[in-house]
This record gives structure tokens, sequence and C-alpha cells, in this order.
């Protein structure tokens, strides 16, 4: 019997636990190994990383054996979670659902993420913008920005960056200062038509500053950007504000001569950080003696706060906030009881919605509450807030794992939770948005039941807070549905969080975000289409009001296999496994719904794993499959198919139908025809100009043909080609294509131009135009 050695031993138990370790480090969840939340966005995962950088960077542990794998680790955690697709894969399936062969396993020097990395990620002041944050926060905002478009690896981007955070500290509230990484978000950059590096433009309107890159000049050029005005206030003008409800909240500097008050820079600033909140006015005490002397204003001039009246004593603007925000009344402090009466308000019908702020003592910011109190009453929206740690079970009711956290408690009981920054434009913006969208709430996984009992039709959308397909899509949720309230549409709109309910979604079957399922009764509709708001509510109404029909095997045969001659067929197999099949089938919906006034025409359905006899019959081996058996045949001995590599819209099938259709439009190009059948014509005409070498021409086309078939027996429709005929073209006025022009007189060319040539429109704006001159038939009266 063999004795091994007592260092024999200890080295095999040395083995023994580093591999254990390294297992244990292999399993570590990559959340909790860069220590943020599984709702972390990008800039919270890049801070994150990099104080772990910094301090497990092999080039600053040479000593130390272990930092090389931490180090790697901690590097192959951030690469996960800052990619959208592979975040997307390790939250569903974990690590093992990463694909190892195309990790690179690199990484930077340690200077690199000391110097370089995340420039301005530690800077309060400076909003860093995603593309999303750029979409919400910016381009959908009227509030002044001044923002820094830069490079991580620009030497010019790194020398500007002490005055940019200098110039950010100085505009702070005042102004909003925001930074985007090129590197990051190049796709943003080219859209916004940024080319080199630093590039500083402010918006609304993305105007390059092109002034020097010095302290005093971007902050004279930030403070030209504060929109907020400063009133000359007559005693006139005090006597009436004081009575005006709607600006309650003024703040009036009383002056006797210029040294008394602010410098003009301090004034432009406090209106600047107090925009929307309270006005700003300067009073001539030398013009208004009697006033001033009436409210005992000092020889040396005095600010005072209305509707209190009280005196502000600083001269600086920051403090001037704060001491103006310390004379308004807070939030109402709100517990569990309140708040359930509250809610039952607004089930039973109450209008007053509420902004609830969830905090936790230790983090409460007075400031921010105030100013949301001030900025949404004119809204007709309360704040409250709640303290979670007195209130912790009801806090948890609603999932709040973080502070603070915004909710909305909406018209019908309903409510939503804020998914973006915690700033007073942020929050503000967002519960003015949600209080109009009262059909749309959170949903948890108790509200869920409702969706599964099948009592009313749902409309629900599962995503995660860092996917940026699922927060593009968020906000046209939300706007579809008022949209669907619009149309009288019976549907609730709501939204899963799947990375606090993953057991929902899991039991949900959600492999992916965002996922979107409209549950109508038991069964449930994937929707695949464009993320518009608009494209959402056909959606729905198509499944409501469905015009395609769903064709059986036997309801195929009587009416298909045994179709009339003067009948069409327009005919979509599909199987609901295949991708392209649910991603076009809205867009086919949508175009049974656009030709179903057309008569003898049918769009129709076929489900191949449910008739899987019938599509076998019919020979159909792909999908989808989109078959149209045309006028002139019995049944389906004649048919057309429509190429895989054609265009899958509603459109473009519209176009493909009407290859198949008598024109209802006359061809009168040439001036002969256009002079005998228009122009000296009692009738009606509405004419279509185009040219053949024009894309927008060739798809405005089909539209024009369908307006011509609504208004057939009213109108006469025809098209001229401009190509041909330039001197009719020029004659008529038309120097753009395509241009439809109604000839309801004998004026000679000019015909009254139609700038909007959507059908609807187009119907509607004839129809008009015929009822004023008694053309409408009788028997449409």
């Amino acid at each position: 019997m063999k004795i091994l050695s007592s260092n024999t031993i200890l080295n095999s138990f040395s083995l023994f636990f580093l591999l254990l370790l390294i297992e244990y480090v292999r399993a570590e969840d990559f959340y909790e190994l860069l220590g943020v939340s599984k709702d972390a966005d990008n800039r919270d995962i890049r801070k994150a990383f990099k104080k772990l950088a910094l301090q497990w960077h092999p080039d600053k542990n040479k000593d130390n054996p272990e930092a090389h794998a931490k180090f790697l680790r901690l590097n192959k955690a951030y690469e996960v979670l800052k990619d959208e697709e592979k975040r997307k894969k390790y939250d569903l399936h974990g690590e093992e659902g990463l694909d190892e062969s195309r990790s690179s396993g690199h990484y930077q020097s340690w200077s690199f993420y000391h110097e370089e990395f995340g420039i301005y990620d530690d800077d309060p002041e400076i909003v860093t913008l995603s593309g999303k944050d750029f979409e919400d926060m910016v381009r959908d905002s009227e509030d002044p920005w001044f923002i820094n478009f830069y490079s991580p690896h620009c030497g010019h981007c790194h020398k500007l960056a002490p005055t940019w955070r200098k110039v950010a500290r100085e505009l702070e509230d005042v102004i909003r200062i925001g930074a985007v990484n090129c590197g990051d978000d190049l796709w943003l950059c080219r859209k916004e038509s940024v080319y080199r590096f630093p590039t500083l433009k402010h918006y609304p309107g993305g105007h390059v500053y092109e002034g020097p890159e010095t302290f005093d000049e971007m902050v004279d050029y930030g403070m030209e950007l504060v929109k907020a005005a400063i009133k000359d206030v007559s005693a006139r003008d005090f006597q009436s504000m004081r009575l005006m409800k709607e600006h309650s909240n003024w703040i009036v500097m009383f002056c006797w001569n210029q040294q008394d008050c602010p410098s003009w820079k301090t004034q432009k600033k406090l209106a600047g950080m107090l925009d929307d909140i309270a006005l700003i006015g300067y009073l001539d005490c030398g013009r208004e003696q009697d006033l001033c002397k009436s409210l005992e204003i000092p020889t040396n001039g005095e600010i005072r706060a209305y509707p209190s009246g009280i005196a502000l004593i600083s001269r600086d603007s920051r403090e001037l906030t704060q001491e103006y925000l310390n004379t308004l009344q807070g939030p109402s402090e709100l517990d569990a009881i309140t708040f359930e009466n509250i809610l039952k308000s607004l089930m039973q019908g109450g209008k007053e919605s509420w902004l609830l702020e969830f905090y936790s003592p230790a983090e409460i910011d007075d400031t921010l509450s105030k100013k949301l109190a001030v900025l949404l009453d004119s809204n007709n929206i309360r704040v409250g807030r709640m303290d979670c740690v007195r209130e912790r079970a009801f806090c948890q009711r609603f999932f709040v794992h973080k502070y603070p956290t915004y909710m909305m408690l909406k018209d019908g009981g309903g409510h939503e939770i804020h998914l973006g920054r915690p700033g007073v434009h942020s929050v503000g913006q967002f519960a003015k948005k949600s209080s109009t969208a009262t059909a749309f709430h959170n949903l948890n996984p108790t509200d869920f039941q409702r969706v599964q009992d099948g009592s009313s039709l749902w409309f629900v959308d599962f995503f995660a807070p860092w996917c940026p397909p699922c927060m593009h899509l968020y906000p046209e949720f939300r706007r579809a549905s008022n949209l669907a309230q619009e149309r009288d549409l019976q549907v609730r709109f709501g939204v899963v969080d799947c990375t606090i309910h993953y057991r929902l979604c899991n039991q949900e079957r959600i492999h992916s975000y965002p996922s979107t399922i409209l549950y109508n009764g038991s069964i449930p509709h994937h929707y695949k289409g464009p993320h518009k708001a608009e494209s959402l509510v056909d959606f729905v109404h198509n499944i409501l009001n469905p015009v395609a029909i769903d064709l059986t095997d036997e309801l195929f045969e009587r009416r298909v296999h045994s179709k009339k001659e003067d009948e069409i067929w327009v005919i979509d197999y599909y199987a609901p496994w295949c991708g392209p099949c649910m991603a076009m089938q809205s867009e086919f919906r949508k175009f049974a719904q656009m030709v179903k006034d057309i008569p003898g025409v049918y769009v129709g359905e076929v489900n191949c794993e449910r008739e899987r006899n019938l599509c076998h019959n019919n020979n159909i081996h792909s999908y989808p499959t989109i078959r149209l058996y045309p006028r002139g045949s019995q049944g389906i001995r004649t048919l057309a198919q429509y190429y895989p590599q054609w265009q899958r819209n509603a459109k473009s099938f519209q176009s493909w139908l009407f290859q198949f259709l008598p024109s209802n439009v006359e061809d009168i190009s040439g001036m002969d025809t256009f002079h005998a059948k228009v122009l000296k014509s009692a009738d009606v005409w509405l004419v279509d100009f185009y040219t053949p070498w024009c894309g927008h021409c060739n798809m405005y086309a089909p539209e024009f043909e369908s307006i011509a078939q609504s208004l057939k027996g009213k109108v006469k429709a025809g098209k001229v080609n401009c190509e041909q005929d330039e001197s009719l073209c020029h004659a008529a006025g038309v120097n753009a294509y395509p241009s439809v022009l109604l000839y309801k007189e004998k004026n000679g060319f000019h015909g009254v131009p139609l700038h909007n040539r959507e059908a609807e429109f187009v119907v509607s704006f004839v129809e008009a135009q015929l009822k004023a001159r008694g053309h409408l038939q009788r028997d449409e009266l």
C-alpha cells in the first residue's frame, strides 16, 4: 500500500478547493458579480464595471494570481450585460445559453479604464444619453439641451472634458447638459450628422455650437438657451397677478435701483431653474414708489416669494431656488389606508390622478417632490409619497425594490410604474402622458389573473427595461391604448416587466423581448408587426373585426374550390410556428381591410398546421405562400403566386391584386384628350399626375385606384403621364409627383390641389365638394 506524503495530500486538497472556487466563480450571477440590479441600464453597468476593473485589473495586481481570472470574469459579465442580444440570452437561459466561441476574451489596459472609459459617468450634472434616452428625453422634449457628442479615443474630447464638467456644474438645473458616447452609440451620432469629435449641439433644433470651447463662452451660449422670461412687473400687474390662480407662484424682485437686484445672469439662471414652477418678475421701486412703500420694501430692495409673501435672503440663484421651494407645501404623506381610499375613489370614477413616490427616509429628495407637486397641479395630478420603511408590506405589493420609484394611479384604478430617470423633467413628462392613458396598466401576477379569466380583451407587452426595442415599443404601446379608445375598441393594454415577474413570463412561454400578445378569451394572438401605435391598433381591430376568412377544409371546398368566374380569391397559406408568417400576418389582414369593399374580391387564410390535408393537396410546401385565384376561371384551376422576394406589406399586396382587376382610372394623357375629356366636360374629374420613374408615384397608384373604386359613379378618375406630356403638366401647375388635382369647374388647367393624398381624406374631401355642388345622387341622401 502506497503512503502519500503530507505535501501531496496538501497539494491535492489545494487543487480540489481551487477547482471548487473556479466553479463557484463561474456560477456567480453576472448581475451580482458587478453589483447591479437586473433592471440596471448601460450607464449603471458601465460605472459598476469601471470601479471593479480599476480594482482588479492585472496591470495593478501583478502579485495577485487570482486577479487575472477575476478580471476576465468581470470583463465577460460586462461584455454580456452591455450587449442587448447577449443579455437577452443570459436572462432567459443563463450562462449556458451564451455562444462562448463569440467571446473575444480581450480587454483594455488599466489606463484605458482609468482615463477613457465612461468619461462622464461619474458626473451627476451631465446626463449620459443612450439612443433610447435621446429619443425620450431630447427629441420628444421642449426643454433646452446642450449636448457633447464625443469619442472615448479622441484626445481633444478628453482635453475638453474638465471644461465641460465645469460648464455643467455652472448650468446645473438651468438647462440640461448631456453627453453622447459615439463609441457606444455610433448610429445615433450618424443620425444626428455628427462626423467629428467633439461636436457640441443644442436642442430643440440640433444646431451646432461653433464658438470657442472656453468656459465663459459656453456658459454664455447656454444661458441664451433659457426660454423662461423675466417679466417687468408694474403696480397694476402686481395687483392682478396676485388674483390669478394659474400664475399664483411668483418670485418678485423689488429694486430701488439696479444695484439692489441680483445680476442679469442670476435672474436668468433662477428663471431657468424654476421654469414651469414659478414666474420671475422684476419691479422697479423707483417707478412704483407708492406700491413699494405700502409693501414696506427696504431701501436696499427685497426679493419675495408669492403667494406666501415671504422674503428671500440669498442673492445666489441656487440658494434662492432652495429658499423658494422651502416656502412651498410638500406632497401628501400617504399610508396604506389612505392609498386604498384613493384607489377606491379612482375605481368608482374619480378623475383626479395621483403620482405616488415610494421612498426610503434615508434617500428622500424634498426638492424634487415639491417641484413635481407644483408642475403637475395644473394637469389635475396630485402628488403623494409613501415611506417604504414604515409601509414595507405595501411597497412589496407593488414590487418596489429601489428608491425613489414613481407610480401613476389613474382614472379607473390602473397603475403604471415610471421606468426613466428620477429627475423632475423625466418624471413630470411621464406623469402627464401616463395620466391620459387610462387603459394602459402595469400587470403583476395577481393582476394577470384578470387577463387569464377571459372576461375582457387584453393586449399585453412582455418586456425588459434594459432592452432597447422594448423601450422603443413602450411609448407606442401606451399611445396605442389611447388610439384604441378613440376607435371604440374594447381592449385593455397591459405591460409585464419580465426582469421582476420572470416566473410569470416563463409560465407564458416568453422567449424573447418584447413579446406582444392579444388575449382574446382563451386564444392568444402573437403580434409581430411594426412597433407603431397605428399598426398595433389595426392588429386589434382586425382580430375583433376579421375580414380575412379563416378557411377550413370544408369551407375551402365550398367557397374556393367552387369559385365562380366573376370572383377573385387571395389566400395566405401559413403555419403558426413560422416567424415570417406571423410577421406578415398583420399586414395581410390590413390588406384584407383595404379591399373589403371591392365587389367579388375575397381574402382568406389557411392554417396549414391545422389543415394539413388541404395544404398538401394544393402543393403548399413553404410558408408563407400567397396565391390569387383570378376572375375568368372557375375554382382553383388558374392561379397566380406572390413571389417570396416581393415586399410583404399591405400596399404591395393591394398593388398586386389591382393587376388582376379592371382599372377605374382612365389614361387621359395628351393635350387634346385632356382638353376634350376634362376641360370641356360637365363631369367632375379627379386626376393623378405622375411619372413612370417616380417611386412614390408607383407606390401611390394602387391607393389612387382604391380611391377611384370608392368614388365610382360620383366622379371620373384619370391619370396623366408627365414624362410624356410635360407641357400639359406645366399648364396644370404640377411641379412635384405624384400630384392629385380635382376638376369640378370649367376653370381651365388649374384644378384644386389635394396636399393630403391619403385615400380616406381624398374620398371625404371630394364627397364634401360634391355635396356642396349638389352632385351627390339622390339615393345617397
